[in-house]
């Protein structure tokens, strides 16, 4: 009689002697249980793959991925070699990133909430890398999260950062999605799709609501500052000025370029105000009042300082010339008088950050005195003067000069990181040397006298073109690149075949650097290049026969333009003014030299981006 078992996974076996050949029971392997994923998935009891900045698991569900959590198992040490960082990272960290300070809680009168939490980890595992760029590293990586240590104003604002960059990068990501989806037309995606968009649009509700908050909080919190000091020490002018900054890159990610430039304004004076205290501190006294926890080790600029003055200055000095184009009033006289006598140091460059950190004042120094020009009548006293210029060029030659020594320099190229950073620097270094060798007084056919070297600028952003090309670009950095070079050449070089290269080469860089977006840059740059070559496009197609362009009635007939050759003087843009509006939209009017001159409307571009 056949017997019957039953096993324990539930199978009937009529044969004993079968049973040897059954599956052994399963045992389930034993695991020490993680405590590290986001908070979504340890609270649905799934496991995490810790994706960053949101685990799969999240991204499928369309659930908030709500803070990611480490391991402090894993050791990012700064490199012994590099002086600016020894020291900063204490021996028993082991987790994070390069270069940053011990900041894992939030400063002293902070009760911070899970997601307040979640978006300041959000922002110095992700966001501060992406806004470091190439050259500010030691501002994003150190300065600006040791700040959030010292008071809840900085805290506050580096919340809203966090969220209002996580957001951009929901949008980067679905303008991706959008545009592979228009381009591939696949059948059967819309439901997905628009489900897609719809959990993609709460998202970016929700952090922008939470950015509001953390921003609002933060306001309130410098206008308490401001209120209650009759006098503001250097520690806290050092957390305004660091909130200021942040403001600034909260103001460029919602697309406000007004508010962004206000903040730039405040920016500058409360860094004038900090120099003006350290000139004046006696010795003993610079840097006394120290508010980091466990003593000076940690500060930026050394002797207990938060800010390292190098960096700070650095990233103040690209937003405050990016926005000189725009600003509503000039500086004080003196202020530009301090400008005109540019200095170079005798130290070698040893990294390209070296070359950066020079470089950038006196490129802010030079575009601060010529954009001064819009405010000043008399062409006579136009800025900068000729012996101002010469000094200029000298000093831009004792910097090219060592430039070239440390780009000479056996294996210097070699690191990626480098290599970008040195392309970057010779372009921008051209860009100066054309504007210091041009008479602003002069023509406009002065710009064909240094076409070759525009040929040679928008040769080296090809050449950087891999590292341009970036998966939905990049969110925002506060760091130079060839977006403002390549901005400048498709805008002033006259040779038609160099300017759509510098267009194409805007169009490859989406990202918002400092107070610039990329999407804009191109827009306004394409538009002026259109307009500029109308009228030859015109003369063109009436020459083959066609209707063309209709004329304005004050248009000359005897108008030099050229298709694809040449724009001639009266077409040239010389006055361009802009209305941005929030979530990047506006409104662009561009006047040619003609139209100023006989007081002619400018055209009037709306521009999206």
């Amino acid at each position: 009689m056949a017997t019957f078992i039953i096993d324990n996974g539930g199978t009937l076996w009529s044969d004993p002697e079968a049973i040897v050949l059954r599956p052994k029971p399963r045992s389930r392997k034993w695991a020490p249980k993680k405590r590290t994923g986001c908070l979504t998935c340890r609270q649905r009891r799934v496991k995490c793959d810790e994706g960053k900045p949101s685990c799969h698991r999240c991204i499928i569900g369309s659930r908030e991925c709500i803070g990611v959590g480490y391991s402090a198992s894993s050791s990012t040490k700064p490199s012994s070699e590099d002086p600016d960082f020894k020291g900063l990272v204490p021996a028993r960290r082991s987790s994070g990133l390069a270069f940053q300070p011990e900041v894992t809680v939030s400063p002293a009168g902070v009760e911070a909430s899970p997601r307040e939490r979640m978006q300041f980890f959000f922002l110095r595992q992700e966001a501060a890398s992406s806004m470091a760029g190439v050259f500010d590293r030691s501002f994003c990586l150190r300065d600006m999260l040791q700040a959030t240590s010292v008071h809840p104003i900085v805290w506050h604002a580096s919340c809203a950062l966090a969220a209002m960059f996580q957001r951009e990068a929901l949008i980067t990501d679905a303008k991706g999605r959008r545009r592979r989806r228009d381009y591939h037309c696949l059948e059967g995606s819309t439901t997905a799709a628009i489900g897609a968009a719809d959990t993609t649009l709460a998202e970016r509700q929700s952090l922008r609501n939470f950015a509001l908050e953390q921003y609002n909080a933060s306001i309130a919190g410098v206008l308490g500052l401001m209120r209650k000091a009759a006098e503001l020490s250097d520690t806290d002018l050092e957390v305004l000025l660091t909130t200021t900054l942040l403001f600034t890159a909260i103001a460029s990610l919602q697309g406000n370029m007004p508010a962004a430039v206000m903040h730039v304004i405040n920016g500058q004076r409360l860094w004038q105000q900090w120099q003006k205290n350290k000139e004046h501190a006696p010795e003993s006294a610079r840097g006394s009042e120290n508010h980091l926890a466990g003593g000076g080790g940690g500060g930026g600029g050394g002797g207990g300082s938060l800010l390292n003055p190098r960096s700070v200055g650095a990233v103040l000095g690209r937003l405050v010339t990016q926005s000189s184009a725009v600003r509503p009033a000039p500086w004080p006289a003196d202020y530009y008088a301090s400008l005109e006598t540019p200095s170079v140091s005798a130290d070698a460059f040893t990294t390209p950050e070296d070359a950066y950190y020079e470089f950038e004042p006196l490129s802010r120094s030079y575009f601060e005195l010529r954009e001064s020009n819009k405010f000043i009548v008399d062409p006579a006293q136009k800025r900068p003067l000729p012996h101002v210029r010469r000094a200029y060029a000298a000093a831009l030659a004792d910097w090219t000069a060592k430039f070239d020594t440390m780009r000479g320099r056996a294996g210097m190229m070699d690191t990626p990181l480098h290599a970008e950073a040195i392309m970057v620097l010779q372009a921008r270094q051209l860009e100066l040397e054309i504007h210091i060798e041009r008479d602003p007084a002069g023509a406009e056919t002065t710009w064909d006298a240094f076409t070759a070297r525009f040929d040679r600028i928008v040769s080296v952003g090809e050449q950087l073109r891999d590292s341009l090309r970036q998966a939905g670009g990049r969110v925002f950095s506060f760091s130079s690149s060839m977006m403002d070079v390549a901005f400048l050449t498709a805008t002033y070089c006259r040779d038609s075949g160099i300017r759509h290269r510098a267009l194409a080469l805007l169009q490859l860089h989406n990202a918002r650097e400092g107070l610039c977006n990329s999407r804009l840059a191109h827009t306004i740059a394409e538009a002026w290049v259109e307009i500029e070559e109308a009228p030859g496009e015109a003369k063109r197609t009436q020459a083959a026969g066609g209707d063309g362009v209709a004329q304005d009635e004050d248009e000359d007939e005897d108008c030099a333009c050229e298709a694809g050759v040449f724009v001639c003087d009266d077409h040239r843009i010389t006055l361009v003014a802009g209305d941005y509006r929030e979530d990047d939209v506006g409104t662009m009017t561009y006047w040619s030299k003609r139209a100023v001159e006989r007081g002619l409307p400018g055209e009037v571009r709306e521009i999206a981006w």
